[in-house]
């Protein structure tokens, strides 16, 4: 599976030339990026990243920073909220071998992810970056000028408004016609 906003740093490069570079993402990609996580727009995306080698031969620290502009759902109107992300990210990235001497002969860290695979095609920053994004994304986004107690008087007083009306019928209506007549 291809990322959205791909960005595949090569193993030669990762080990040689500790790569670094900065991506952004293009209109097609904001737009693949809002329906994979089910947002109503991002407008834009873009993140800077560096590779650092460590004291373990093999592996690597990623470095970087993302900044996004996107909507999210408001979860009490469902209406667009604007928000905007600015968040760092850093994963540590090895070899398998050198993946398996680290397992071998360290604990895991319970504050770290657990770290990346260099593949024979190398690392893809821009879907670390991506399941960063999603990470850092607004649980529960709101717009500020609402608040649930207006919102539940308001439906409560719409709600009062439709059972008033006498010529109004009433979801369960015809359910209840048929029951009473298939008791008689």
């Amino acid at each position: 599976m291809q990322s959205e906003v791909s960005c595949v740093v090569p193993p030669d490069r990762i080990t040689r030339d500790q790569a670094s570079g900065t991506v952004t993402a293009s209109l097609s990609q904001l737009q693949a990026l809002a329906h994979r996580l089910r947002l109503p727009s991002v407008a834009m995306f873009r993140f800077v990243y560096a590779f650092h080698a460590t004291s373990w031969p093999g592996i690597y620290r990623l470095q970087g920073h993302l900044d996004a502009q996107l909507e999210q759902e408001c979860v009490l109107t469902l209406e667009p909220v604007p928000g905007t992300i600015s968040t760092p990210f850093s994963c540590l990235c090895g070899t398998p071998s050198a993946l398996k001497k680290l397992a071998e002969q360290t604990e895991p860290d319970p504050d770290e992810d657990p770290p990346e695979e260099i593949t024979e095609n190398g690392v893809d920053v821009g879907e670390l970056a991506i399941q960063y994004l999603s990470l850092a994304l607004h649980d529960y986004p709101r717009r500020t000028d609402v608040a649930l107690p207006d919102l539940l008087q308001q439906i409560g007083h719409i709600q009062q408004e439709n059972t008033d009306t006498p010529d109004r019928q009433q979801p369960f209506t015809q359910l209840k016609a048929f029951l009473r007549t298939s008791e008689e």
